[in-house]
């Protein structure tokens, strides 16, 4: 999704931003187009909303958004946070290109591609203390209303033929992650809490090796607390991307000593990582915007790991 300075020009007009100086774009992230706007007023970051949900849930996800981000500063978080900012029309959003865009200050600081353990421990130590602040903070969209959308999507997608390659392992899949979806939909996820889901060093603003600042609240939703830890476990660069047992260890060890779990919780691990890997194997194969290219190897990692969770869960339990 290109933008133009004229069109940033536009954007900044509608903001009150000021004049345009300079305009750069963040190539990172699979779903959102994000450009850094320079203006003579100050730095913002215009966020372009990717995917084709309808405006009224885009405009529910922003409210969920602001919601939290209200709750964060009025506790007093002790990480900064982004501001979003009302438009001419006090709205956050605004149309573009048959899209929606909303605005916020840029949060200066330094964005890792790969994290140590110090820096992967920081992360954890976050997120513990994200779910204590955001813990009475009331979320209305919750993570088990996807159950019924992904069984619907898997079964309406079943009845496509083999096209290609993509069709042809989705088509190669299906039943039988039909039918893991009903088990995984069947368990007892226990007590419910904001969660941001996208906990990683992508989101992460860092001062030297601290966690300094947290972006990207687009995916709050009411969850187990247990489905941040392995997102964020799945999803941080350190030894690798996804999940391995050294990473797990490491990142309980820091988050415990702020915010402890119970067996249970834990127990909600392997269960959390399938319905994970149902949703992005579906994503890859049907939702998928950017990055076209990469979504048929992306597909094959995602069913292998959704297989493996699948055969350990049922070896643990």
């Amino acid at each position: 999704m290109k933008l133009t300075k004229k069109e940033a020009q536009n954007i900044a007009d509608n903001y009150n931003l000021g004049k345009t100086k300079n305009l750069d774009y963040f190539p990172r992230g699979w779903v959102n187009w994000n450009y850094k706007l320079e203006t003579d007023k100050g730095i913002y970051v215009i966020k372009i909303v990717g995917g084709n949900n309808p405006i009224e849930f885009r405009k529910r996800r922003m409210k969920e958004q602001a919601g939290i981000l209200n709750h964060l500063s009025k506790k007093k978080f002790p990480y900064e946070i982004i501001n979003p900012i009302k438009n001419k029309r006090g709205n956050y959003l605004m149309n573009f290109k048959k899209r929606s865009l909303w605005v916020y200050h840029y949060l200066k600081g330094e964005q890792k591609k790969k994290v140590t353990k110090k820096e992967f421990q920081n992360i954890a130590k976050a997120l513990a203390l994200f779910h204590n602040y955001s813990k009475t903070h009331k979320v209305q969209e919750d993570f088990r209303k996807i159950f019924p959308w992904l069984r619907k999507e898997y079964k309406r997608l079943s009845t496509r033929k083999a096209k290609n390659k993509r069709d042809k392992l989705f088509l190669e899949n299906n039943e039988l992650f039909r039918k893991i979806l009903e088990e995984v939909a069947k368990v007892d996820y226990g007590k419910l809490q904001a969660n941001h889901r996208d906990f990683h060093e992508g989101n992460m603003i860092f001062n030297k090796q601290k966690v300094k600042g947290i972006i990207d609240f687009d995916g709050i939703r009411k969850a187990p607390r247990a489905l941040d830890i392995v997102l964020s476990i799945l999803n941080t660069s350190y030894i690798k991307h996804g999940w391995t047992k050294e990473k797990q260890k490491v990142f309980l060890k820091a988050y415990e000593k702020i915010n402890p779990l119970t067996k249970k919780e834990k127990k909600l691990f392997y269960p959390l990582l399938i319905h994970h890997h149902l949703i992005l194997f579906l994503w890859f194969y049907n939702e998928m915007e950017k990055n076209q290219d990469k979504a048929y190897n992306m597909m094959k990692w995602s069913s292998k790991d959704l297989k493996n969770f699948y055969k350990e869960w049922k070896q643990n339990n």
